[in-house]
């Protein structure tokens, strides 16, 4: 049953398009448009060239991609998969865990059910499984519960503690390969142990003392690794160019922590959003709530310590809440708030919240009965969240009416409206958006592309020209002014501009073959060559550089090497068929 509602409440997502940091990540990510299995293309694309340190959920997009190519159904499906063994294992934990605290197989299998399947329906999940790009949260979050689970099993088991621990160890590599914000699990796995099974009891910090300082020096030395210089200057320049301060993102993270306990009790789906707007804090008294969230932490963290051995539960629920979250509330040049952090997170309220009426219920039908209306309000309210994941208008469209003075709302539904050919109204949205943000640089890039579009030339090199002052380092507008000029037959600033971009962006496929096609409308049939050889290099799926090329062949006096390229480029793209001479 569990299975089969989630099944249900999941339907809509299958028919969900692409979304924000898909494009870069799936469409546009020649590293994962894999077509072959051999070991060094797997490589490729698990690693990216060292530019990703997600490689395993990196692989998954490659494999989707080798077996989909651009059809999202393949992606959701692997999404929803990991989503239900995720479910699955949320179930299978809990009652191994109600089952260590003593309670009757009567009432712990019903109780660890019933959590599983209010876990599995609860409405925030949606962006974690529905935008395809989050697996890398969603993954990760699987292969974590996975890891808990056997390292319980190893835990109480007798035979086979090894393969049990080994499985632990594989699923918690698994996760971290998928995630970096895994790398809270061995914390949270010692945390465990002694919680339900060392119980805390005296001589508890002997026992393990070694697990402990073992753990203090891996974290260390990761922190060491983190904060080297050329790392700090990363995140310097990435706090510039997000314009976010990171004492204010410190400053804000209680307050980000308790706003999210409210969105995990009252999930409506009014409330939840692609995007938030969360002020950040400014300083203690700015909002005066910031100190008041600093205060309520310390005293709740301060009593799960004290009660840690009278009230077990609560003390090991608000220390996996907080480390579950802890990566991503660290002074970090990220959003401040996003749903799919609580994917774990909420596991930290179904036993004290779900589970303990069951528990403790003198009648169990009764209370099973009032969980299993809340779960239909959870799979409603999870439905509706996932129609308005089906589309970019629908999406952005929600954004929008929730935040009507976020900027990039009514950008997004540009950028939905442009892809469907509706360039009058796109160009309408990105107005909007700049008269709410003027320094807001991708709306100026993207009201140039659909005057690009248009053919409007003058008016899209203005725009290009406005995203490049607001972020000199925006190699997309360099890229695509440099069209607007070949367009103008104005072929020395293009090439500029393209030089520009490749300085920027040296793993820039589409910029070199830009180039190449300057470079051939001047005559320099070598040099553009060149860059049809290094654009098919960096992605050799690249239709459109092999058609290029082949028109430098063509050009060179070489109609078999032409041909040969034209047959490659059709191969790919059978539309670049209307462009053959």
């Amino acid at each position: 049953m569990l299975l089969a509602f989630a099944t249900l409440i999941y339907l809509p997502s299958f028919q969900g398009s692409f979304h924000l940091d898909d494009l870069s990540s799936i469409v546009k990510n020649p590293y994962v448009h894999i077509t072959d299995l051999k070991p060094e293309t797997l490589f490729r694309a698990a690693f990216q060239d060292g530019l990703q340190n997600r490689p395993l959920s990196n692989l998954s997009l490659g494999l989707n991609f080798y077996f989909n190519r651009t059809s999202t159904f393949g992606y959701h499906l692997a999404n929803f998969a990991f989503f239900l063994l995720t479910s699955l294992a949320v179930w299978l934990l809990l009652e191994r865990l109600l089952l260590r605290l003593g309670y009757a197989p009567g009432r712990s299998a019903p109780a660890a059910w019933l959590c599983g399947l209010l876990w599995a329906s609860h409405p925030l999940h949606t962006q974690a499984v529905s935008y395809i790009v989050q697996r890398h949260a969603s993954f990760a979050g699987a292969f974590m519960v996975w890891s808990v689970y056997f390292y319980h099993l190893g835990l109480e088991a007798k035979r086979r503690r090894f393969l049990l621990f080994g499985l632990c160890g594989a699923c918690g590599i698994s996760a971290v390969l998928c995630k970096e914000t895994a790398v809270v699990l061995p914390g949270l796995l010692l945390l465990y142990k002694l919680y339900f099974f060392d119980e805390l009891k005296p001589g508890w910090l002997r026992r393990n003392a070694i697990w402990i300082i073992g753990l203090a020096v891996l974290y260390a030395l990761g922190a060491a690794a983190f904060l080297r210089p050329e790392m700090l200057e990363h995140l310097r320049r990435e706090f510039a160019g997000k314009n976010i301060d990171p004492w204010e993102k410190f400053l804000s993270a209680p307050r980000s922590l308790f706003w999210y306990l409210y969105l995990i009790l009252f999930p409506f789906p009014q409330f939840l959003s692609l995007v938030h707007e969360f002020p950040l804090s400014t300083g203690w008294l700015h909002p005066p709530s910031t100190l008041l969230s600093w205060l309520a932490l310390l005293l709740v963290v301060s009593a799960a310590l004290v009660g840690a051995r009278r009230f077990r539960i609560f003390s090991f629920a608000v220390l996996w809440y907080l480390g579950t979250l802890a990566v991503e509330a660290m002074p970090l040049p990220i959003e401040i708030v996003n749903e799919h952090r609580l994917y774990l997170a909420l596991l930290s309220l179904l036993v004290p919240f779900c589970a303990w009426p069951l528990l403790k219920a003198k009648r169990l039908m009764p209370a099973l009965a009032w969980g299993l209306v809340i779960a239909l309000f959870f799979g409603f309210f999870t439905f509706t969240r996932n129609r308005v994941w089906v589309s970019e208008i629908s999406l952005w469209g929600d954004v929008a009416r929730k935040f009507p003075g976020y900027a990039q709302a009514y950008n997004g539904l540009g950028l939905a409206y442009a892809a469907k050919g509706q360039l009058d109204l796109a160009i309408r949205h990105y107005s909007r958006a700049i008269d709410l943000d003027p320094k807001f640089e991708y709306a100026f890039y993207d009201r140039g592309l659909a005057y690009k579009s248009k053919g409007q030339l003058d008016l899209a090199i203005r725009d290009y020209s406005k995203a490049i002052e607001i972020n000199p380092r925006a190699f997309d507008a360099y890229n695509n002014r440099g069209n607007a000029y070949q367009a103008l037959g104005r072929l020395d600033l293009a090439i500029q501009d393209y030089n520009q971009t490749i300085e920027l962006k040296p793993d820039y496929a589409f910029a070199y073959n830009n180039r190449a096609n300057a470079l051939q409308a001047k005559g320099q049939l070598d040099l553009a060559l060149q860059d049809c050889n290094k654009a098919l290099e960096l992605d050799p799926e690249y239709a459109l550089a092999y058609f290029n090329r082949g028109m430098v062949w063509k050009a060179k006096g070489r109609p078999e090497l032409a041909q040969k390229d034209f047959d490659k480029a059709l191969a790919l793209n059978p539309g670049l068929a209307k462009l053959l001479p």
